[in-house]
C-alpha cells in the first residue's frame, strides 16, 4: 500500500515537473531560480499563456539561457506582494 506522500511522488513523475517544496531563506531568494514550468506549479498552477503575458508586460523580471527562460524567486514574491488584496 502507497503512502500519500508516495503517491504525490508518483503524481508528480508522471507530469515530469519539479515542484519547490522547502521554505525559501532570504538568502536563497537571491540565488533560486524557477523555470516557466516550475513557476507554473509554484504560482498553483497557472496556464503558459498567464506567465508569458507577465513575461512580455514586464512586471515580472526574465533571465534567458539559451532557450529556456528562468525567474528568480525574489522577484516572483516582490510581484505576489505587490498584487496583495488586503
Amino acid at each position: 500500500m502507497q503512502t500519500s506522500q508516495q503517491k504525490r511522488q508518483k503524481f508528480r513523475a508522471s507530469l515530469n515537473i519539479n515542484v519547490v517544496e522547502k521554505v525559501l531563506s532570504l538568502k536563497e531568494q537571491e540565488q533560486e531560480f524557477l523555470t516557466s514550468k516550475s513557476l507554473a506549479v509554484f504560482l498553483g498552477g497557472v496556464s503558459k499563456d498567464f506567465i508569458k503575458d507577465l513575461r512580455e508586460s514586464g512586471q515580472l523580471p526574465i533571465y534567458r539561457l539559451r532557450n529556456t527562460f528562468l525567474y528568480k524567486v525574489k522577484d516572483v514574491m516582490r510581484l505576489i506582494e505587490n498584487n496583495r488584496i488586503m
